[in-house]
């Protein structure tokens, strides 16, 4: 894996597009309403492309990113997770700590 600063300011990046493109859909469908416009259609697409560039970037290859966006809402829910190397699972609520359980996988 990559030197541990560089892939945590990687997803830091990441984390913050993925966190404006959210706030900026909600404010669209506030506007416009919920549903599936070609709009917001595209804002995802965006966001999953873009996250799948910074997995293969940070040796991702388990869908960790999609994991701690989707499941764990950027680390809003501090869910935890089991490396293969770990004893017991471990909370990950920040950049750090997802960058940790990329090198642990």
């Amino acid at each position: 894996m990559q030197d541990e600063a560089r892939v945590v300011a990687r997803l830091d990046e990441w984390a913050s597009l993925i966190a404006t493109l959210d706030k900026q859909m909600n404010a669209l469908e506030s506007i416009v309403g919920r549903g599936e416009s070609s709009l917001s259609v595209a804002v995802m697409d965006l966001q999953s492309s873009y996250t799948d560039v910074v997995a293969e970037l940070v040796g991702d290859r388990w869908g960790l990113l999609d994991w701690y966006y989707m499941q764990n809402e950027l680390g809003r829910k501090g869910a935890t997770r089991q490396a293969r190397g770990w004893k017991k699972p471990r909370r990950v609520k920040s950049s750090l700590q997802l960058a940790r359980l990329i090198g642990a996988y």
